[in-house]
């Protein structure tokens, strides 16, 4: 979204939802594909009228609006990551399709959420892992990398997109798979 439907501030220009509108016009689908949650993007979606899109980096997807399946995050593993990040003074964010909660805020959330043009999350880390399925994890650090992929790597994807987070999705999820070997059919 950054660069092709987003502008440098993170909006969508009329010329480009005038021009998603003409896709569809032309019985093309347009798709988001993205490492947002769809909670992030529902301006987006309302400006351009694009109703399919691969979310949280392939853990959530909907195609027309209906939600057709998601990976979801086993809550042990969750809450295993957040212990291990804890243990180095890094914070977690955990997501849904619908909202997100982090487990505090420092300097280097500061960072992140100032570079990705984008509110922090209300913190509520725990409560929100009991009560809610998480399709997707954010761990605010700046590296090494390595100690979080090398001790996940058999439960979990890693995609570095800032300087200030990496993105966790379950393993084998991505934008271009849009799901991982084993994912769950969505109801309708």
């Amino acid at each position: 979204m950054d660069h092709t439907l987003y502008n440098e501030q993170t909006k969508v220009d009329q010329e480009v939802a005038d021009a998603m509108h003409q896709l569809k016009a032309n019985n093309v689908l347009p798709v988001i594909s993205t490492g947002r949650n769809l909670f992030e993007i529902p301006t987006t979606m309302k400006q351009t009228g694009i109703d399919t899109v691969v979310s949280a980096n392939g853990s959530y997807v909907i195609f027309e609006g209906k939600p057709v399946y998601k990976a979801v995050l086993p809550k042990n593993v969750v809450n295993s990551f957040v212990d291990f990040a804890q243990g180095f003074d890094e914070a977690t964010t955990v997501m849904n399709s619908q909202d997100a909660r982090i487990n505090f805020i420092n300097e280097i959330v500061e960072g992140n959420y100032h570079f990705i043009n984008s509110r922090k999350p209300p913190l509520g880390v725990s409560d929100f892992i009991e009560h809610n399925e998480i399709v997707m994890m954010l761990i605010n650090t700046k590296g090494p990398d390595e100690r979080y992929i090398n001790k996940f790597s058999d439960t979990l994807t890693f995609f570095r997109n800032t300087p200030f987070s990496m993105d966790i999705v379950a393993k084998g999820s991505s934008k271009k798979t849009g799901y991982p070997g084993t994912h769950q059919e969505c109801q309708p």
